[in-house]
């Protein structure tokens, strides 16, 4: 299964594993540093729908999304680099960050 990629974060459609992508928005590069992000998450998982809904409300962040439920490719991915299965997860240019609060913390501090 190919990854999804989204140049804003793509909102929930019609149930929680579908997702479709928005219409892109122009960002000044300089305002913000890219790094290739990539989250891992369930999306049953109420801490990986916070982390969405945050990303749903800053649609500048370009985020690669990995479903571990339906995607077993990306669950092992998860387990070899991050060490563990624990969603949320993002992958900032290949180091895993845990916990949604630490996530949306880390995303406020470098998207704003």
């Amino acid at each position: 299964m190919k990854p999804l990629v989204f140049s804003m974060l793509a909102l929930l459609a019609s149930g929680p594993t579908s997702l479709t992508a928005a219409p892109a928005e122009s960002v000044e590069i300089s305002q913000v540093e890219e790094h290739n992000l990539v989250l891992y998450y369930r999306p049953t998982c109420p801490y990986c729908v916070r982390v969405i809904d945050y990303l749903k409300r800053h649609k500048e962040i370009k985020v690669q999304l990995k479903n571990i439920s339906s995607d077993a490719k990306a669950r092992k991915e998860l387990i070899e680099i991050g060490g563990k299965q624990q969603v949320p997860c993002l992958f900032i240019d290949g180091v895993p960050l845990y916990e949604s609060r630490d996530i949306i913390a880390w995303l406020s501090e470098n998207y704003s």
